[in-house]
Parts: structure tokens; C-alpha cells; sequence
């Protein structure tokens, strides 16, 4: 950075990138140049260029900072792996899809101990107890479930099916939402739960369970069908039914944000069994630990 005074008590300084010839916009400030203002208008400066620096690693080397992430859920009760990344102050489980049989992060499993292969399955969410040929086959199972998933996502953008559902014991009363995404041949590529408060209506938690799902089918860049048990969540998605409530309007307005693309369709609670069960268990475990968000990329929570 270059500063300099003027006799028309300016400061003015340009930014230029790091080995390129790019400049930033002169930035001119017309104050009383003191010691001290210039002083502070430099360190400014030196941090905005050190922030710039560090940008390109947290970008695009997240795994440098996923283990301290991944800690700190752990420690809060939530199992997450490699992949965990903070949004709004919540720790999110993003499990990678890098498995593969037999091996995991270039490791043979096989020469792996007990205590690192037990950890690998907790920060996958998976069953702990056994004896290591257990472990190892576990694992397995889970890396050819991962590269299947990984396949359904890559192969096809569209047909995808994503089942939501929300619930709220009281009605205003504790709530939660959940959601699974299928892949076109019934294979399930995502799925989590959302605990949503102490005194939510069954109708917040629905559109809730809808949003996550459709914000998680957009980070992985599928569409197809929204299917869900609410009549009047589908109807209005559809346009077919008038939103009167304001805070109705506002649930399906972020709703919208991200419901480009996808066709919606009502379907009997028999059939929504897995969405259910997701947000059961977001009003069970979630009210008891007190944890508002988990997200499960490998269809077990």
C-alpha cells in the first residue's frame, strides 16, 4: 500500500493484488490527517491485504480447518466427518464421498487399529461396537453405499425425488422438520432433520422440512418432484391455493428462493414414512440435546 498527504488533507492509497496488475479503485477519504488517522488507515490496510492473502486457503483448502470443525461438533454431540463446515454457528455434517472399497483417504483399512477404524464409523455416524473384521466390513459396506451415491448424483441431474415432512407436538409446541432425496432408481442420496424451537405450528415445520430439503438438492444441482403429506403446502407450492397469513407468506417466499425447477405432488403419510421418521427424530433428539440442525448425506442419521 502507498499513503500519502495532500495539501487538501486527503488520504488516498491504492491496492494492487499479489502478482497481478490489477488495482483496486483509489479509495480517497478527505479528514484531518493526523499521526494517528494515518497510523490506523495503514493497519487497515495491511489487514485488508492479509485477509486477501488468506482467502484463496480457506477457499479453497477447507479441509485445513474441517478437522477443528469436526472436533468441536463432537464434543457438542453431534457426529460429523472430515467434511463438517459452520453455518450460522451450527456445525453441519457434509461427509465426503472419497471412500473406497477396502480403503479410505488412500489407507488400507486393514492396517488400520481398532480405535482409528472406530472413529472413522463414529464420525460417519455408524455403529461403533464389534471386532475389527466387523469394523473393516462396515466400512466397506459404506464406501460402495458412497460411490453408488456418488455415481446417482453425477449420472443424472433430474428425476430426483425428495420427500419432506414437519411436525410440531402441541401445535404451537416443539418441532421439527425432515427430508430425503432420491436418486431416479430409489437410491437414497441425502437426508437430515431440523430441530426447529419450543413453539412452532405443524404448518412452519412442513415448509421448514421442504426449504432444507430443496436447499440441499440444490448443493448437489439435482431437480425433480417434491413430494410431502401436507395438502395445503404442495397446493400453494403449486399455486393452486392462496397464502393469506403473513407468516405464512414469508416461509413460502424463501421456499420459492429455491423451488426453481422442481414440480411438487401430494402423497398419503404411508408414503412418507422416511421424511416422518427424520422429523420424529428431530423432536426427539434434537429437543434432548439440544441440537438445531443434522444433516446426513449418507441416508443414517
Amino acid at each position: 500500500p502507498h499513503a500519502r498527504t495532500s495539501p487538501a488533507k486527503s488520504l488516498s492509497f491504492n491496492i494492487y493484488l499479489p502478482d497481478t496488475a490489477t488495482v483496486i479503485p483509489q479509495i480517497t477519504r478527505y479528514t484531518h490527517i493526523s499521526k494517528r488517522t494515518l497510523m490506523l488507515e495503514r493497519t487497515s490496510t495491511y489487514l485488508l491485504l492479509v485477509a486477501m492473502l488468506l482467502a484463496p486457503a480457506v477457499c479453497f483448502r477447507p479441509s485445513l480447518f474441517a478437522p477443528v470443525a469436526a472436533a468441536a461438533a463432537r464434543r457438542s454431540g453431534l457426529a460429523v466427518g472430515w467434511g463438517a463446515r459452520q453455518i450460522g454457528g451450527r456445525c453441519v455434517a457434509v461427509r465426503p464421498l472419497t471412500m473406497t472399497t477396502g480403503k479410505e483417504g488412500g489407507k488400507d483399512l486393514e492396517g488400520l487399529t481398532v480405535v482409528q477404524l472406530r472413529e472413522m464409523l463414529r464420525d460417519r455416524g455408524l455403529k461403533v461396537s464389534g471386532i475389527k473384521a466387523e469394523l473393516v466390513e462396515r466400512l466397506g459396506r459404506e464406501a460402495n453405499r458412497e460411490r453408488a451415491v456418488e455415481a446417482a448424483v453425477t449420472s443424472s441431474r433430474d428425476g430426483f425425488v425428495l420427500k419432506f415432512d414437519g411436525g410440531s407436538r402441541g401445535n404451537p409446541g416443539p418441532a421439527a422438520c425432515g427430508y430425503a432425496l432420491f436418486s431416479p432408481d430409489g437410491l437414497e442420496v441425502a437426508s437430515g432433520w431440523m430441530y426447529l424451537g419450543e413453539s412452532r405450528t405443524n404448518n412452519y415445520a412442513e415448509y421448514s422440512g421442504l426449504t432444507l430439503g430443496l436447499r440441499k438438492a440444490m448443493d448437489l444441482g439435482v431437480k425433480g418432484v417434491a413430494q410431502g403429506d401436507s395438502k395445503l403446502v404442495v397446493e400453494q407450492m403449486k399455486g393452486n391455493w392462496k397464502v393469506k397469513n403473513k407468516d405464512m407468506k414469508a416461509l413460502k417466499a424463501e421456499a420459492d428462493t429455491v423451488a426453481e425447477g422442481w414440480g411438487f405432488e401430494w402423497i398419503k403419510r404411508e408414503l412418507n414414512k422416511r421424511a416422518d421418521a427424520l422429523a420424529n427424530q428431530g423432536m426427539d433428539d434434537g429437543g434432548r440435546i439440544g441440537k438445531f440442525e443434522a444433516v446426513n448425506d449418507e441416508g443414517e442419521l
